[in-house]
């Protein structure tokens, strides 16, 4: 037999999210208010283990933990505690964070066959961190008993990065309190539910009321309160679905993610046109089908700058143009009317092939500025090894600038932009990729 090979393109494009994913776990994105049991309060440590993982696609857990204890060394002189490093790991097993690899099971035949064993594995090996410890500090983990190959679990990962935006959506809705609150409900529907569902299962109020008062003992006796907000708010954090047993609730995500996809839609017209147009297509949105009298009447624009802006906004597949026709009679004279409407799954594809191209433009734009400056770049690299070195060699009656010849202004300046430059393309980079997700996600739901 012949094996065919595929290219997985959301893998790859998974990939770029990774950094939003290290934060995530670490606990560096969301904040130091979450519950004890969230993932996102694992620590430093998992940082580095969860890096060595989506750079290296799947390792051993020794070899994983050798090159992120070879990444925390880099990064600090002091020493690395090993038995954390594994405890960290067994945290990211338990919780699913990661997973092992299907092994081969014939290594003889060119054609792979793999079993799912390896997923139903409880934990970590069985490995004597004595072992690992002298293992680690000579360099080498072969000789140990470990050939199950772990990866990171993009769905859980993407499941923690999709909870983040919502909780992050009801704090700008609402409140700090009102996160909090959606994070419990998040974290207790993830634990009884297919978390990539379009809506959850029910959830009673004692189930919520016990979660919350389990994260945030203190928020329990203002939960009615803000569940009413939550159901009552456009975007619908929360949804009452009955009122058995003190109230029924489920979670809407595909409603809650069309909601996020038009306020990001809006963003992104208001940061190209302005805040007219945003007001156009916001009414259209609403009202689904619109004459062109309607628009100038209700959103109190000039009628001559209405007809600029929706064509405009029909120029750049925001807007969609539709005729009627009032009489079917080929003879009679022409009489139509002409609507505008709003195609949001098209404008939300167009707007997703214009962040896929933006990341494209970024890392060329990346490339070329530090390209333009690699050797001073590698000048100042220089002189920093050779002023740390002296720095430990020279006596008090020596100067450095002695050893070692420092920068130029001219040179400094030059560094100073670049690094300005480097950084902006960077929080473009992120913004865009933050936006693309929400984008893949809406279609995600849509889908399905």
């Amino acid at each position: 037999g012949v094996v065919d090979y595929q290219i997985k393109k959301d893998r790859i494009l998974n990939l770029q999210y990774f950094p939003f994913y290290i934060n995530l776990v670490s606990g560096q994105q969301e904040g130091k208010d979450l519950p004890p049991n969230s993932a996102s309060v694992f620590g430093p440590e998992t940082s580095a283990l969860l890096q060595v993982l989506f750079e290296d696609g799947s390792l051993t857990a020794s070899q994983t933990i050798l090159k992120a204890s070879s990444c925390l060394t880099e990064d600090s002189e002091d020493p690395v505690n090993i038995q954390k490093l594994w405890s960290s790991l067994g945290t990211l097993v338990s919780q699913k964070i990661i997973e092992s690899c299907p092994a081969n099971t014939d290594q003889d035949s060119d054609i792979p066959k793999f079993s799912e064993d390896g997923k139903k594995m409880p934990g970590l090996p069985h490995l004597k961190i004595s072992d690992l410890e002298s293992a680690v500090s000579q360099g080498n983990v072969d000789n140990l008993k470990d050939t199950v190959y772990w990866t990171a679990n993009n769905a859980v990962c993407s499941r923690m990065y999709r909870d983040s935006l919502i909780v992050h959506s009801a704090v700008r809705r609402i409140d700090d309190t009102a996160g909090r609150i959606v994070r419990s409900i998040l974290d207790a529907v993830a634990e009884v539910n297919d978390p990539w569902s379009p809506t959850s299962s029910h959830l009673s109020l004692a189930t919520i009321t016990s979660r919350v008062k389990k994260d945030w003992d203190s928020m329990v006796s203002h939960l009615d309160q803000y569940l009413t907000i939550l159901t009552s708010d456009r975007t619908r954090f929360v949804d009452k679905v009955g009122d058995a047993g003190g109230g029924q609730y489920q979670v809407n995500y595909k409603h809650i993610f069309t909601e996020i996809t038009a306020s990001t839609l809006e963003k992104i017209i208001l940061e190209r046109f302005g805040s007219k147009s945003m007001r156009i297509f916001r009414f259209i949105r609403e009202k689904k089908y619109v004459e062109e009298n309607q628009l100038q009447q209700v959103v109190m624009i000039p009628g001559k700058e209405v007809k600029l802006l929706t064509y405009q906004l029909l120029e750049n597949n925001f807007i969609c143009l539709q005729e009627l026709r009032k009489t079917v009679n080929n003879n009679a004279p022409s009489k139509a009317i002409y609507v505008f409407y709003v195609n949001f799954d098209q404008v939300v594809r167009y707007c997703q092939n214009l962040c896929l191209q933006s990341l494209y433009n970024l890392k060329v734009r990346t490339k070329q500025e530090y390209t333009a400056c690699e050797r001073l770049v590698k000048r100042r690299q220089d002189v920093e090894k050779k002023t740390k070195e002296y720095e430990q060699q020279a006596t008090e009656d020596q100067d450095i600038d002695d050893f070692v010849a420092p920068l130029i202004p001219a040179e400094v300046e030059a560094l100073e932009a670049l690094d300005h430059k480097l950084d902006q393309c960077n929080l473009a980079h992120m913004a865009t990729l933050n936006t693309l997700f929400i984008l893949q996600t809406y279609l995600k739901y849509k889908v399905s």
